[in-house]
């Protein structure tokens, strides 16, 4: 992320409805940040020791652009932030 900073999450429901988000990632290592998802996500702690644990990190995500698609229309909508 620190290199190309842009991400995309995308998704698919059962009726094939489908949606793609792009986003700029920034990597925030603030304590406050790191402390509030740890506080806010007991799945976390399967992975890491605490919100102190040196490869726990926090990302930023500003979306920049989604493409979405109903499943009964079948038409590529493009939406631009």
């Amino acid at each position: 992320m620190k290199e190309n900073p842009l991400v995309e999450i995308c998704f698919v429901d059962r009726k094939m409805a489908y949606c793609r988000i792009t986003e700029k990632a920034e990597i925030v290592n603030t304590p406050k940040s790191k402390k509030i998802m740890w506080n806010n996500s007991s799945m976390l702690r399967q992975y890491f020791s605490g919100h102190e644990d040196s490869n726990f990190c926090s990302v930023k995500l500003e979306i920049v652009a989604a493409e979405v698609m109903s499943a009964n229309d079948q038409k590529l909508q493009s939406i631009e932030f």
